[in-house]
C-alpha cells in the first residue's frame, strides 16, 4: 500500500492565438492512494497482480478548445477546470499452462468525475479528461513448437479500448469509439537461440480507427482525424 503526492506547475497558456489568450493557469495537485497485491502460484507457473487506487485531484488542468468566452473566433487555452475523484483498478495475469504454452491477459478499469467544476470554464460537470478510456484489456498467448532444435512460435494479441474525448469540452466531434484491434506473429528461431526471423501483421483484420482527432467545427465545420494503419 502507497499513499503519494504530486503536481504539476502552473505557468501560462503556451499556444495563444491572439492576445486575448495568454492567460495564465495555476498548479495541479494531486493526492494518490494505492493497494495492491502481487502473486505467483503454481511453482511459480502463474502469476496474478492487482492494483486498486483513488486519486483526488486540485486544480485540475485541461486545454479547452471553446475560447467563444473571450470572444475569440478560435484558439485553445489551459484551464484550472476544478477538483476531480479519480478511481479504479488494474489486474495482470501471466502463466505457463504446458510447457511451451504462454499466456498473458491484463484488464483496467478508471472512473473519473470532477466534484467542484470552475463555472469560469464553461465546462459542463460530468465531462471526463482526454484520452483517458473507462475500459481497456488485451489478451495473448503463443506456443513454442519444437522443430528439433529450432522453434517455431506464432502469437496472437486482442485488445480493446473503450470510447475516449479528445478534448476537454467531450463534444460528439471529439469522440473516439471504442475497438477491438488483433495482431499476430510468426517466430523462427535457430539452435543457438542468436538469430530469429518474424512475420508480423498489425491490425489483422483491417480494423478501421482513429488515434486522434482535432475538433475544427467551430471554426471551419471539420474535424480533422488521424486514422491508425
Amino acid at each position: 500500500a502507497t499513499v503519494a503526492t504530486g503536481f504539476k506547475g502552473g505557468g501560462i497558456n503556451p499556444f495563444p492565438a491572439v492576445k486575448a489568450l495568454v492567460l495564465p493557469f495555476g498548479p495541479e495537485k494531486l493526492t494518490n492512494y494505492e493497494i495492491g497485491l502481487k502473486s505467483d502460484f503454481l511453482d511459480n507457473r502463474l502469476r496474478f497482480n492487482l492494483t486498486g487506487f483513488y486519486d483526488k485531484y486540485k486544480g485540475v488542468q485541461l486545454t479547452s478548445f471553446d475560447v467563444s468566452a473571450y470572444n475569440v473566433a478560435f484558439g485553445s487555452i489551459v484551464l484550472n477546470a476544478g477538483n476531480a475523484t479519480m478511481k479504479g483498478f488494474e489486474a495482470e495475469l501471466t502463466g505457463e499452462p504446458a510447457p511451451g504454452l504462454e499466456f498473458d491477459a491484463a484488464l483496467s478499469y478508471l472512473d473519473f468525475h470532477f466534484d467542484y467544476i470552475n463555472p469560469g470554464t464553461g465546462l459542463a460537470p460530468y465531462i471526463v479528461p482526454p484520452f483517458a478510456p473507462a475500459w481497456k484489456w488485451s489478451i495473448g498467448a503463443q506456443y513454442k513448437f519444437d522443430l528439433g532444435g529450432s522453434t517455431l512460435t506464432p502469437r496472437v494479441d486482442v485488445s480493446y479500448q473503450s470510447h475516449i474525448f479528445t478534448n476537454a469540452n467531450n463534444a460528439p466531434t471529439s469522440r473516439i469509439d471504442a475497438y477491438t484491434l488483433t495482431n499476430a506473429s510468426l517466430t523462427w528461431a535457430n539452435d543457438s537461440r542468436d538469430l530469429s526471423v518474424s512475420l508480423h501483421v498489425n491490425n489483422l483484420f483491417n480494423k478501421y480507427y482513429f488515434l486522434n482527432n482535432f475538433d475544427l467545427t467551430a471554426t471551419s465545420g471539420l474535424v480533422e482525424g488521424f486514422p491508425d494503419r
